[in-house]
């Protein structure tokens, strides 16, 4: 684990790039996890976190969670809370970050094994979306486009 105390910090900076600029994103093919949540569903789904940033509080505040997340993470990284806050765009952040390899695009010919798709198009509101995910996992869908 390698705690972070300066803003120049290259590891910082490097995660901050991702954080902010979609161009870094895809130049790596990473993404940037905010929330214990999506960071627990993701090594749920096989996903091996590259890195997992956690701050002083979230590290006390989900322990359990963390140790599970630091076992699936290549890198560990402890930040302030302060740091957290700025890392985040969320209002109330929990202070868990993780770094993830962009999973492969599916192609239609692999979807054609599925048995039961959602397809979305032309929504208004993209709030929407994720009611339309939600709703697809509940009823068991295999996929959605």
């Amino acid at each position: 684990m390698q705690e972070i105390t300066s803003r120049d910090n290259g590891s910082l900076k490097r995660f901050l790039a991702l954080c902010r600029e979609k161009k870094e994103r895809e130049r790596n093919g990473l993404c940037v996890l905010d929330g214990v949540k999506i960071c627990r569903d993701a090594v749920v789904y096989g996903h091996r976190l590259k890195q997992l940033w956690v701050s002083k509080d979230a590290s006390d505040r989900y322990s359990d969670e963390v140790k599970k997340l630091a076992d699936a993470a290549d890198e560990l990284f402890m930040i302030s809370d302060s740091a957290a806050q700025k890392l985040s765009e969320l209002n109330s952040p929990q202070g868990i970050f993780a770094v993830v390899e962009i999973p492969a695009a599916v192609s239609v010919d692999d979807i054609g094994s599925h048995s039961r798709i959602l397809g979305i198009c032309s929504l208004q509101n993209p709030e929407n979306v994720g009611s339309c995910i939600r709703s697809a996992a509940a009823l068991g869908f295999d996929s959605l486009l």
